[in-house]
């Protein structure tokens, strides 16, 4: 899952059944990695918000990037919404 929204709403569901759930991070490498599991991975939602986010490769993009970005740098929505849960 690579929407925190889509988290927390599990997570609102989940809660009155008492069931721990451990929330994993994976982070995603690159823009092909981010594209193939949106594409071919069953049951994995990448948002489009996340997929802008991405460097793309070059014959992909359509300008030049600011600046190259780390990985962590590319999900901060996610990295503050999964800090609620330590």
């Amino acid at each position: 899952m690579f929407d925190p929204d889509a988290l927390l709403r599990f997570l609102d569901v989940v809660e009155p059944l008492g069931v721990p759930i451990l929330a994993g991070i994976w982070p995603l490498a690159s823009y092909r990695n981010a594209s193939f599991m949106r594409n071919e991975v069953p049951g994995v939602i990448v948002p489009d918000s996340i997929m802008e986010r991405m460097p793309r490769p070059i014959a992909a993009r359509t300008s030049l990037p600011s600046a190259s970005r780390s990985p962590a740098s590319r999900s901060p929505a996610f990295a503050i919404a999964c800090r609620a849960f330590r």
